[in-house]
């Protein structure tokens, strides 16, 4: 059969020389299943014979084989399902059943059998899809069924072959007996019988290595336990952590006295972390890692403010109490303080049903939505106590009274907005608080608030009320700064044009192109200036002091493209003027499921990832020490990259073990990272088929 003969601790395979013997009570296989890559859809057959005995037609029962499943997880969205392959004497037949919230019984009689002869015995079961399904086959013909059923069964942990379903001795009187005969070449596989039997060509994967994926899943099982065990009331400490070098952090919070912990929101700060908990759960079904992400929604729900929005900063004590440390009636926006939160709630509520989690995001949402400015942008701060003309527009915290492009200040609750209405249907979230534009004012925001003179393009990151540049730290003047363009004008413009078709979205992000390509210094150590002045000078900032740069001086501050990168511009760019209007839009539609031919593609993939990585693995793995590190500077927020844990996932996926429902995101989605796959897979919070299906009128 291809797949992957099962490999097991303490042996070189589920597959042994000479037949296994089970006609004895006290003779019994049980396997550990634990850390084998055992899957969630598969295949278990061996070749199988009578003993002395008949057992075939005797009219007693016979227990060949009982899969038992991980034990579930308190309130958890998987089910714990028994599989049993027994022979029952009240019909002579060999039944494979299934009992706990999923309940099945397919039958193949054996009462014509040959007693003497080997008999091939498969079963099969897929827990993958909308529903579960199984098969027997007892030498090549049986029965499947398909159980129409919410249930998601978890994965299996051991197996136990040809005894009772108490171990040995311990059997109760009236349970199964042994099976009384002998069993042989025994295999596990990831391909189901459906897949076989309908003439399905098994994926090439290629010399996928067992053992150093095995080395590979107790790695990662090592660095994310590490994670979880400094997990406190379900959060962890500050943004910038967990770096554990102590060379590179301002102190190390894994020393901090255990009654207190401080935990910063920035970043998204645990709720990043919690989603790749979530990705590895989704990947390999294991419960524990969604069990963290599920501290971390708890945490996030004790923590939230009643009017919606979550602090910068919480101290957890040891006992899991959250109490906040900074301002209540400080809403900070920018940095993922919100979004990020927001986008596990809707995570959690996706991946076990709690509505408590989609209320927790909605309550957010709308606290956003009521702050939104009449402009249709967000500021990166509000004051829930203060109105615009009250104190400071602006200072080192950023713009209070005004709108803000820098770190997603207006572009992620812009996101957010979309996708409650997608959700909800709403209007609201488009309309925004009384007197607003809403989300369609931002577009007309972007040419308001353009400073670029003639043929010159460029905006400051933030604005006041009046859409005037003001200053926020001493190097954020009120000037020109290339990072707002492939950061927040760019998907702007084409979030614009997406819904409303109006062109002079695309124009206006041409012509920003056209001139910051004009500007470029050529070569490696080219790019862009940090800042330009409207007319297109190029300047610098520091300690609230702004000088123009001459390019010709060698003793002046060098261009880089640290903070603009113009190719993925230039990529929509290109396809925009290549493809007529309807064309374009359409390219950005999907289909909320997912195909055949698309899962293949993506096992070969992940396969081809696999083999690519495969020798930075075992270095890695190598390399790991005792406490669980895998690398210097090992932590798990985003963008930063522990190769084992990205092997392990692609592993999975390329031996088809991951649902397909796991890697669905409709159309191209606005987001990037945990809300939808693109560059990549990963945990989606929601999918669209058309993610820009919202009625938007142009506000000009």
């Amino acid at each position: 059969m291809t797949g992957w003969t099962l490999i097991t601790r303490g042996a070189t395979a589920c597959k042994w020389g000479r037949a296994l013997d089970c006609g004895d009570r006290d003779v019994n296989l049980y396997l550990n299943l634990e850390r084998n890559l055992i899957p969630r859809a598969g295949t278990l057959e061996c070749w199988v014979k009578s003993g002395v005995a008949n057992i075939w037609a005797d009219g007693e029962d016979h227990c060949l084989f009982r899969l038992t499943p991980r034990r579930a997880m308190r309130d958890g969205p998987r089910t714990a399902v028994t599989v049993d392959l027994t022979k029952r004497g009240e019909d002579n037949a060999l039944h494979l059943s299934m009992s706990g919230g999923v309940v099945a019984d397919l039958a193949v009689s054996t009462a014509e059998l040959d007693a003497q002869a080997w008999h091939h015995v498969a079963f099969s079961w897929d827990f993958t899809g909308e529903a579960s399904r199984l098969w027997l086959s007892l030498d090549g013909t049986g029965q499947r069924a398909t159980l129409a059923t919410d249930v998601s069964p978890l994965p299996f942990v051991s197996l136990q072959v040809g005894n009772t379903h108490w171990l040995g001795h311990y059997a109760h009187p009236g349970e199964f007996s042994p099976f009384g005969g002998l069993v042989d070449d025994l295999h596990i596989s990831d391909e189901t019988l459906a897949r076989r039997e309908s003439g399905y060509a098994p994926l090439d994967i290629g010399e996928l290595d067992v053992e150093l994926g095995l080395a590979a899943e107790d790695a990662l099982d090592r660095w994310l336990g590490k994670w979880a065990g400094l997990q406190m009331g379900g959060a962890w400490g500050p943004w910038f952590t967990p770096i554990l070098a102590e060379s590179e952090v301002a102190f190390d919070w894994t020393k901090r006295p255990t009654d207190m912990r401080v935990v910063d929101m920035k970043y998204g700060g645990s709720g990043v972390l919690a989603h790749r908990f979530l990705r590895a759960w989704e990947s390999t079904g294991d419960e524990a890692w969604l069990q963290v992400a599920h501290n971390t929604g708890e945490f996030l729900l004790r923590g939230q403010d009643e009017r919606g929005h979550w602090t910068q900063v919480y101290v957890v004590d040891e006992s899991g109490g959250v109490k906040p440390a900074s301002n209540t009636n400080v809403v900070r926006v920018q940095d993922g303080f919100q979004s990020q939160p927001w986008m596990l709630m809707l995570s959690l509520h996706r991946a076990t049903g709690d509505e408590r989690y989609f209320a927790a995001a909605t309550r957010c949402a709308d606290l956003l939505l009521s702050i939104e400015n009449a402009n249709g942008s967000w500021p990166d701060f509000h004051d829930l106590t203060k109105s615009d003309d009250e104190g400071d527009a602006s200072g080192t915290g950023g713009v209070r009274a005004g709108g803000s492009y820098n770190d997603g200040a207006t572009t992620d609750p812009m996101r957010m907005m979309m996708t409650m209405y997608l959700l909800t249907r709403d209007e609201k979230y488009l309309k925004g608080p009384e007197g607003s534009r809403g989300i369609a004012g931002i577009g007309q925001w972007m040419f308001d608030t353009q400073m670029g003179e003639g043929e010159v393009r460029g905006w400051c990151q933030q604005y006041d009320h009046d859409n005037k540049p003001v200053w926020a730290r001493g190097f954020e003047a009120p000037v020109m700064s290339p990072r707002v363009v492939c950061r927040f004008i760019y998907p702007i413009c084409l979030y614009m044009y997406l819904m409303t078709g109006n062109e002079r979205y695309m124009n206006l992000l041409q012509e920003t192109y056209d001139w910051y390509r004009s500007v470029e210094v050529p070569g490696e150590d080219g790019g862009w200036y940090y800042q330009y002045l409207p007319d297109g000078t190029p300047c610098t900032t520091s300690g609230y002091e702004t000088v123009a740069i001459d390019p010709t001086d060698p003793n002046a501050p060098k261009p880089s493209r640290g903070k603009l990168q113009l190719g993925h511009v230039e990529e929509i760019l290109t396809k925009y003027r290549e493809m007529a209007p309807e064309d374009f839009r359409q390219s950005f539609v999907g289909s909320a499921e997912i195909s055949a031919d698309e899962y293949a593609r993506l096992r070969r993939s992940a396969a081809d990832y696999c083999r690519s990585h495969a020798d930075e693995v075992r270095g890695e793995i190598a390399a790991q020490l005792p406490d669980g590190t895998l690398c210097a500077g090992s932590h798990l927020r985003a963008p930063h990259r522990v190769a084992t844990y990205e092997y392990v996932m692609n592993l999975h996926l390329a031996r088809g073990v991951v649902p397909p429902a796991t890697l669905r995101c409709g159309g191209q989605a606005p987001w990037d990272g945990a809300i939808a796959g693109r560059g990549g897979w990963s945990v989606p919070v929601v999918w669209f088929p058309d993610w820009f299906d919202i009625p938007l009128e142009d506000k000009q």
